[in-house]
């Protein structure tokens, strides 16, 4: 992972948010976390645990997300729920993923894509 990449945790259980900050930071990556949505206009990428949230919330959070044209980040979602995924697949800055997601997952899918990521505005 390249040094200096700025990711964001988003999730509700501490636990969750902990476990993959700790593992992004031993790969290179400035890594924080989050259990609101306001990850900052320098983030690089997002880790976005859906299903922490509720399905109304999370639904918003994608149809923004989608929204923001070139001035977003890669967001990785990690969810159970098609419909939620369905929202952003079409996009080339999104990847979904259903848990367990280990391994080289986060990694490859943090890193994917052909320019650096652009930083995403506030998110409410």
């Amino acid at each position: 992972m390249p040094l200096g990449l700025r990711v964001v945790v988003l999730a509700r259980d501490p636990e969750t948010r902990d476990t993959y900050t700790d593992y992004l930071r031993a790969l290179g990556a400035i890594a924080h976390a989050r259990s609101d949505r306001t990850p900052g206009p320098d983030t690089d990428a997002l880790v976005v645990f859906a299903d922490d949230f509720d399905p109304g919330s999370a639904e918003r959070f994608a149809c923004e997300w989608a929204g923001l044209g070139r001035k977003r980040c890669r967001l990785v979602l990690v969810t159970s729920r098609p419909a939620l995924a369905q929202r952003v697949r079409r996009d080339p800055r999104a990847s979904m993923h259903e848990r367990p997601f280990w391994g080289w997952l986060p990694r490859a899918a943090i890193t994917r894509g052909k320019e650096p990521a652009e930083p995403v505005g506030e998110w409410r």
